[in-house]
């Protein structure tokens, strides 16, 4: 029988720069600027000989983060950090008029980041718009004229004009900030 140690190498700038270690039973040695978790395991090779008595060398491989990228319609809070370590966290807020799609924290794990929320636009409606395509709100009971991205709004023709888009157009939803108007025309023309 013999031990050989299973390493897990975890690098962490400014972590000890000496070289330390513990006793042959296992546990943290530091070397260079990175912690290795060491666990041993007894391993039976028979009668012959045992090839893996020696401590593990080192092989840095790097998990921390760079700083969290940037979206549109948004930015990251705070100051941005060179590096980020394994388990930090940033936060995304949206600009104003845009609206958050997704979890407004991201999480550095294994040099990675998770996934980064997305912020849509706004809409406005366009008075000028309506009044080109003949078109007016099916319902007067919003006060305001900000919608929210994915959110519908409801068209009909001005009185004595006919759709000529399809009915479905109607129905239009805000897109990330942008409206596809209906249209009419007037009834008398024809």
């Amino acid at each position: 029988r013999c031990s050989a140690a299973i390493v897990m190498l975890i690098y962490i700038p400014g972590a000890h720069s000496a070289p330390e270690s513990q006793g042959k039973n296992g546990g943290q040695i530091k070397v260079g600027k990175a912690i290795l978790l060491l666990a041993l395991k007894n391993i039976i090779w028979g009668v012959t000989r045992c090839f893996l008595n020696s401590m593990p060398k080192c092989l840095f491989s790097d998990v921390t983060c760079e700083p969290p990228p940037e979206i549109a319609g948004g930015k990251v809070q705070g100051v941005k950090k060179p590096r980020y370590l394994p388990g930090e966290t940033a936060h995304y807020q949206c600009w104003q008029g845009f609206q958050m799609t997704g979890a407004s924290t991201v999480t550095c794990q294994n040099g990675t980041w998770t996934e980064r929320p997305q912020c849509k636009g706004n809409c406005r409606l366009s008075e000028t718009a309506m009044a080109r395509n003949n078109i007016k709100l099916r319902w007067s009971s919003k006060r305001s004229n900000i919608y929210r991205s994915k959110e519908t709004i409801s068209f009909k023709c001005y009185f004595l004009f006919r759709e000529v888009s399809n009915p479905e157009d109607f129905e239009a939803q805000c897109q990330d900030g942008v409206i596809n108007y209906p249209r009419c025309e007037s009834q008398l023309e024809k």
